[in-house]
């Protein structure tokens, strides 16, 4: 897996916090793993935004597992009205209170967003991987 974007992340803190969110007037769902250096899927959860734009998980684990590792994120939407065409994906990362650093931007731009109700959908993939800081 070709990855470009790096989270650099404080090995002395065992926990992360996800948090990901959508524009209104969209539902989503998203497929969250984190996958390890020798591509053993390390966690993997679920997440439903169609009752709220967005959602936080944190989880608590050895840092150490983190270290090369990778969070893959597949989202599948689709509009709830047909006002909404486009909006915007994100996700950010925390440890503790502080914001994770990214040498790029997770968010995400979507464009030509089908209706709900004409059960059409769109989906991308997106990932990151983990670097301990020293």
């Amino acid at each position: 897996m070709k990855v470009n974007r790096i989270a650099l992340i404080d090995p002395k803190i065992g926990c992360i916090r996800i948090s990901s969110s959508i524009s209104k007037g969209i539902i989503a769902g998203i497929d969250f793993k984190i996958i390890s250096e020798n591509k053993s899927i390390i966690k993997e959860f679920k997440v439903d935004l169609s009752a709220s734009s967005s959602f936080d998980k944190t989880i608590t684990i050895d840092t150490q597992l983190l270290k090369n590792a990778n969070l893959v994120w597949n989202v599948v939407y689709c509009s709830k009205d047909v006002a909404t065409q486009t909006g915007t994906f994100k996700i950010e990362l925390f440890q503790e209170l502080s914001r994770v650093k990214l040498n790029l931007p997770t968010d995400k731009n979507l464009v030509d967003i089908p209706l709900c109700m004409f059960k059409k959908t769109l989906d991308f993939t997106d990932s990151l991987m983990f670097i301990l800081r020293t």
